[in-house]
């Protein structure tokens, strides 16, 4: 059973500190991870691009 708000001990108040800061850190991660997301579909976007160019249009000849 959860004690009232009141009555929590101490020891529960670091680990809410805690979590605050992992949250923010991983807030880095969460960001890196979407730039990472955004250059791959940036070098899709281009490699089907070249793909259209080269096999589909047939302007570069290999």
């Amino acid at each position: 059973m959860v004690p009232p708000a009141g009555q929590r001990s101490a020891a529960a108040r670091p680990s809410s500190a805690l979590a605050a800061r992992a949250a923010q850190d991983y807030r880095y991660v969460v960001l890196d991870v979407r730039r990472i997301a955004v250059v791959v579909g940036l070098l899709i976007a281009v490699m089907l691009a070249l793909w259209l160019v080269i096999e589909v249009a047939g302007l570069i000849r290999i």
